[in-house]
């Protein structure tokens, strides 16, 4: 696991290809923390940090706008929506890589996005939300799918969730 602000995968894209190509690592997980603020790091003004929150950026300068009105009375949820898109982002771009998509389509790499709800966006008590599997989004797309099946349904019912579906 790699670990750093926002869970940006190009920060670590070096560490990622080395656990993935060397250690045969059968799992990536983008994990994000709905205590993270997002927007606090979208503002930042820092030239050390241009690089590493570059898709940040970009992801919230395109979504922000859409989501916005959808959760203007509700800034936790506005965050979450934020934190799974931003994961829907950091899976997207590892999947746009040859030296990733390659074993994940072959079934050799899974490469999950999880949500450490805190602030009960999903649920009443802290727990991890299973939100993007290979880059599929839909809820009910992930419970389908064959990497699923052996997890019991009630566990998929009350673990894979997702407050924003973008289809």
């Amino acid at each position: 696991m790699v670990s750093n602000a926002c869970a940006q995968v190009i920060a670590n894209l070096t560490s990622i290809y080395y656990a993935v190509k060397d250690l045969k690592v059968p799992l990536v997980a983008v994990i994000l923390s709905t205590k993270v603020n997002l927007e606090k790091f979208v503002s930042f003004n820092l030239q050390a940090a241009e690089v590493e929150f570059k898709l940040l950026r970009r992801t919230y300068e395109d979504n922000a706008e859409i989501l916005l009105p959808l959760y203007e009375e509700d800034s936790s949820n506005f965050n979450t929506a934020l934190i799974e898109i931003n994961i829907d982002a950091q899976i997207d771009k590892l999947l746009s890589i040859p030296e990733f998509e390659a074993p994940t389509q072959e079934g050799r790499l899974t490469i999950c996005g999880f949500v450490l709800d805190e602030t009960g966006s999903y649920g009443k008590t802290p727990s991890l939300y299973l939100t993007n599997l290979n880059g599929m989004k839909d809820p009910e797309e992930i419970k389908a799918s064959p990497l699923m099946s052996e997890i019991p349904q009630a566990v998929k019912e009350s673990k894979v969730k997702r407050l924003h579906i973008q289809l």
